[in-house]
């Protein structure tokens, strides 16, 4: 009875770790699959990203400030563009922040 109750239980940890082999394998392939979008913007060099941050700037000498534009979108995309736009200071050299008056 023992030997039998022994085989059943490493019958059902054989199916479990089979069904977790499966769902590891599946997420590789989606972790794959999501890095390969990224990737290409990781391997660019920080002086070539600057440049592209900078280039995102709003025309004009002195711009107003939105969350919708460069600078501050960039610090939305992920903690990489984030960090890496707060530490380039051509995009922070010369902002126009406008408070609305309010009564």
């Amino acid at each position: 009875a023992r030997a039998s109750t022994t085989s059943s239980s490493i019958a059902e940890l054989t199916r479990k770790i089979d069904e977790l082999t499966r769902k590891r394998a599946a997420l590789n392939e989606f972790v794959t699959a999501h890095l390969t979008l990224v990737s290409h913007v990781r391997r660019l060099p920080v002086d070539i990203m600057q440049k592209i941050f900078v280039a995102c700037l709003p025309s004009g000498q002195n711009f107003v400030i939105a969350e919708h534009d460069a600078p501050l979108l960039l610090c939305h995309v992920c903690r990489g563009c984030r960090n890496l736009a707060l530490t380039t200071p051509r995009l922070w050299a010369s902002l126009d922040i406008s408070v609305p008056y309010t009564d």
